[in-house]
């Protein structure tokens, strides 16, 4: 309940760090919130992302220190990548408000609806 969400952080927060500001009045503040929604119904076959048609084409390459070293990997924007887009090899994918790194011995590959899907060596 959103409106029990102010006492539920100061217990939560006594419980974790042994003191709570809510003696002093002190306001939260709430930066994200992570949602995940499950509903009834039949999945849709249509596809959602409308990506380009061609072979994205890197943006630059970008110098990334891995445990093997440092490594030249090419930068692609995400709105870029068209959906079933896939790639065995190191990566950084851009786009305004996140940065996602396929490490080496990982796949990345575009869903129809525009996800990100990476899977290890092992999962594929």
């Amino acid at each position: 309940d959103v409106c029990d969400l102010e006492e539920t952080f100061h217990a939560h927060h006594e419980q974790q760090y042994g003191f709570s500001l809510e003696r002093d009045r002190h306001g939260i503040e709430v930066v994200g919130i992570r949602l995940r929604a499950v509903a009834a119904g039949e999945e849709s076959a249509e596809t959602f992302w409308n990506g380009p048609d061609q072979e994205p084409v890197p943006l630059q390459t970008s110098e990334v220190i891995f445990s093997g070293g440092p490594r030249a990997l090419p930068v692609f924007f995400r709105n870029d990548l068209p959906a079933g887009w896939s790639t065995a090899e190191p990566a950084l994918i851009v786009e305004y408000s996140s940065t996602v790194i396929v490490p080496p011995g990982f796949t990345l590959t575009v869903g129809e609806r525009g996800n990100l899907i990476l899977r290890t060596g092992a999962e594929q």
